[in-house]
């Protein structure tokens, strides 16, 4: 395990595959979860070319916080793809509904996953 409670996705970019791990906070933790572990995980030996990771923190089933910390980069204001990652998380552990509003540091969206056999979608809010 990479660490409590995180599990890998795998995201489709342009720019190839990208190994995501997303992992649930409690609110109001994801700071200092993030700042820790969000560097450890990136640069955990399963992921040999480094790791975005995530940290969800569930407000109710229609509505999370997000923290995403980007390999290279470090801690972003927005991330389109951490959110859809964190969504399909989030859905396939039944803690999600299908339509979720992703709170960001950077700003608000809206990812729709309705299952296995879909993609997933976002809108700005």
């Amino acid at each position: 395990e990479t660490a409590p409670g995180a599990v890998p996705v795998s995201a489709a970019q342009a720019s190839g595959l990208n190994d995501w791990v997303s992992a649930r906070t409690a609110p109001g933790d994801q700071e200092a979860t993030g700042a820790g572990l969000g560097p450890l995980i990136e640069h955990h030996p399963r992921f040999p070319r480094r790791a975005n990771v995530g940290f969800m923190a569930i407000r109710d089933r229609q509505h999370i916080d997000l923290r995403v910390f980007e390999r290279g980069t470090g801690e972003t204001l927005a991330c389109g793809t951490g959110a859809c990652a964190a969504v399909v998380y989030g859905r396939l552990r039944g803690l999600l509904d299908e339509r979720v509003e992703v709170r960001l540091p950077g700003g608000s969206l809206v990812v729709s996953w309705y299952g296995p056999d879909d993609r997933s979608g976002r809108d700005g809010v």
